[in-house]
């Protein structure tokens, strides 16, 4: 959670001063839900592998396996 929030709070200073990017921004950057977002942002629920790397991919990182947690339940 660390690097993707880094990632976008630098990419907020740049593009918006600082200023936080809305779910809705954040949904057309990474073409994914809004509910899909707040899953990944709030870190407290499951989300599938792939929407967690359209979101890093949107912030220029690299999903890697020690960024996200596997349950095969």
């Amino acid at each position: 959670m660390r690097k993707l929030e880094e990632a976008k709070k630098e990419l907020e200073w740049g593009e918006k001063s600082g200023q936080s990017f809305t779910i809705e921004e954040l949904s057309f950057r990474t073409t994914l839900s809004a509910d899909t977002l707040v899953k990944i942002f709030g870190g407290e629920v499951r989300v599938d592998r792939q929407s967690l790397k359209d979101c890093f991919r949107t912030f220029n990182l690299r999903l890697e396996p020690n960024d996200y947690c596997y349950s095969e339940s």
